[in-house]
C-alpha cells in the first residue's frame, strides 16, 4: 500500500518539477516574468511535496533512504531542491538556479521510476510499466509540440510571402505577425526538445533495466538521439541569431519531417520499439 502510494506521489512531484524546470529555463533564455513566477511557485510546491514524501518515508520505513545508490538519489534530490529554492528566494544567479534545477530533476527522474527501491515484485513491475508509459507519453507530447512548431513555420512562410508581395488581404490579418509566428516556432520547439530529452532519458533507463546495454545499438535509439541533437542545434542557433529567421524556419520544417520519418519508418526497423509504441 505504501509503495503504491509513493509511485503515484513521486510521479506527481516529477511532473510539477518538470514544469518548474521548463519555466525557469525559458525565463533564463527569454526573460519573461510570467515564466519566472510559474517556475518559482512550482519549484516551491515541488520542494514542499518532496519534503512531505521524505517525512512519510522515514515515518513508514523507520529509516533514512540511504541503503542503496538509488535511495540516496532521494535524499540528493531533496537537498538540491532545497538549495535551489533558497537560491530562487534570494534571486542568487539565474544560471545556478537553472543548472541545479536541471541536475536535481535528472536525479529525480532516475529515482522515481527505478524498480530497485521497492521491495514487492508487483510494485517493481508496476514501476517499470509506469516508466514506459511516461517515456511514450513525453515522446508523443514532444511530437505534438514539434508539429505545432512546423505549422507555425508554414504560416510564417505564407505571411512572409504576403509581406514581400504586399498582399494585405483578409488572410494576412487572420494569420498573425511573422514575429509572433517565429516565437511560436521557437517556444514550441524548445519545450518539445525538453520533453523529448526527458523521454529519451526515461527510455534509456527502461531499456537498461529490461533489455541491457545493447539498446544503444538500436537504430531507433540512435536516430532519436540524432534528432534530439539536431533540434538542440536549431535552438542554439536561434538563441545566437547566427542565421536568418527564414533559414531557421526552413530548418525547423525539415527537422519535423525527419522526426516523422523517425516515428513512422525507423520504428519498424527497431528490434523492440514495434511493441513498445514509439
Amino acid at each position: 500500500m505504501e509503495e503504491a502510494f509513493f509511485i503515484r506521489f513521486h510521479e506527481f512531484i516529477f511532473v510539477i518539477y518538470l514544469i518548474s524546470v521548463l519555466c525557469l529555463t525559458l525565463d533564463l533564455l527569454q526573460k519573461n516574468s510570467k515564466f519566472q513566477n510559474i517556475g518559482f511557485y512550482t519549484l516551491g510546491f515541488a520542494w514542499v511535496l518532496q519534503t512531505i514524501s521524505l517525512v512519510l518515508y522515514i515515518f513508514w520505513m523507520g529509516q533514512l533512504p540511504l541503503t542503496s545508490i538509488i535511495e540516496s538519489f532521494y535524499i540528493l534530490t531533496w537537498l538540491i531542491l532545497t538549495i535551489t529554492f533558497i537560491f530562487s528566494v534570494f534571486r542568487i544567479s539565474d544560471y545556478m538556479i537553472v543548472l541545479l534545477n536541471f541536475l536535481g530533476f535528472m536525479f529525480m527522474a532516475v529515482h522515481t521510476f527505478h524498480p530497485n527501491q521497492f521491495r514487492l515484485d508487483g510494485t517493481r513491475l508496476n514501476a517499470i510499466n509506469e516508466l514506459l508509459i511516461f517515456h511514450i507519453s513525453f515522446a508523443l507530447l514532444s511530437y505534438v509540440l514539434f508539429a505545432i512548431a512546423c505549422v507555425n513555420a508554414i504560416l510564417y512562410l505564407i505571411q512572409f510571402r504576403n509581406l514581400k508581395e504586399k498582399r494585405f488581404n483578409q488572410d494576412y490579418f487572420r494569420i498573425g505577425s511573422v514575429a509572433t509566428l517565429e516565437k511560436g516556432v521557437f517556444y514550441s520547439s524548445f519545450v518539445g526538445v525538453m520533453l523529448l530529452f526527458v523521454s529519451v532519458v526515461l527510455g534509456i533507463q527502461w531499456g537498461l533495466i529490461t533489455l541491457g546495454g545493447h539498446i544503444f545499438f538500436d537504430l531507433k535509439v540512435i536516430s532519436s538521439l540524432l534528432i534530439l541533437a539536431c533540434y538542440g542545434v536549431y535552438i542554439t542557433l536561434r538563441l545566437m541569431r547566427k542565421f536568418s529567421s527564414l533559414a531557421l524556419i526552413y530548418a525547423n520544417i525539415g527537422l519535423f519531417i525527419c522526426c516523422m520519418i523517425n516515428l513512422i519508418l525507423v520504428t519498424q526497423l527497431s528490434s523492440f520499439h514495434q511493441w513498445t509504441g514509439v
